[in-house]
């Protein structure tokens, strides 16, 4: 190796490369930083249930969006409650008490989303 060539040294250096995280990683952060109107609708539905069990299915029928339930558990506004053992594949969530704060307020009248918004993705 020769100190006369720059790139001798940097070549011969191993370099630590720092794995990135996945884009849809960073996407779901950002999308979590404020409720949006689906996810308010939601934890809304918590507010009068026994022990703030959110529901699995929205008013139609329809089972609630993966990110919608993923973004509040993230968020802190939502929490893993218990495992289903007839289907472990759904998450059985509950609020937490920042999630009723979230849920119960009402300065933003127009976050009053529709409940198609919560139904699962295509």
């Amino acid at each position: 190796m020769s100190y006369s060539d720059p790139l001798a040294f940097h070549q011969s250096r191993p370099t630590m490369v720092l794995p990135r995280p996945p884009v849809a990683d960073i996407a779901h952060a950002v999308r979590c930083r404020e409720p949006t109107s689906s996810q308010i609708t939601w934890l809304r539905r918590g507010l009068g249930q026994p022990g703030g069990k959110l529901p699995l299915f929205d008013l139609v029928g329809r089972r609630i969006g993966g990110s919608v339930v993923k973004c509040c558990v993230k968020a802190g506004w939502a929490e893993p409650w218990f495992n289903n053992p007839l289907k472990p594949e759904w998450e059985v969530c509950r609020l937490t008490d920042v999630g009723r704060a979230v849920a119960a307020d009402d300065s933003d009248p127009g976050l009053v989303g529709s409940e198609s918004e919560l139904g699962s993705e295509p």
